[in-house]
């Protein structure tokens, strides 16, 4: 199995047909804080991602692809921000929370996407640790996530 991943930005898009520019090393959040990144994936054959760590401080979601017309308005310079030059077409952008695999799809990006909440963390460095299994084999990968002992001050309006 050929398998490419690469862990991203949550603001970055990963279309079915997307190559992968940019990769994170190390998630850091404060103590009080919510983050999300994203899991590139694409394999050569038909497979699955779960969440193997064992902690409720993450989340998963399986980013859907859905028409749009009008995904950003042309007078705008969001679409210098966007691979598809703000066309109408399939755009990922729907979170389907995910309770337990997601399918990937032979030669087709997917992303994963995944919600920390470092409230429920004690301050520290953790592996978010992911498994991909096709046909019974299973490989491994995970990023390094750090929680600061700092905290973001409470907000008033």
């Amino acid at each position: 199995m050929a398998l490419k991943t690469a862990f991203c930005s949550s603001l970055v898009k990963i279309f079915s047909d997307s190559v992968f520019r940019e990769e994170i090393q190390k998630i850091t959040l404060l103590k009080n804080e919510k983050g999300n990144f994203q899991l590139a994936l694409k394999s050569d054959c038909d497979c699955s991602v779960k969440l193997s760590t064992d902690f409720s401080a993450a989340s998963l979601y399986e980013v859907r692809e859905i028409y749009s017309r009008t995904p950003i308005h042309k007078d705008s310079c969001g679409d210098t921000l966007l691979e598809k030059d703000g066309e109408p077409g399939y755009y990922p952008d729907l979170l389907e929370p995910a309770t337990g695999e997601i399918s990937l799809t032979k030669n087709c990006s997917k992303a994963v996407w995944v919600n920390i909440d470092s409230t429920v963390l004690s301050s520290g460095e953790y592996d978010v640790c992911f498994v991909i299994e096709d046909d019974g084999k299973k490989s491994e990968l995970s990023v390094e996530l750090e929680i600061l002992e700092a905290e973001i001050p409470a907000q008033e309006l």
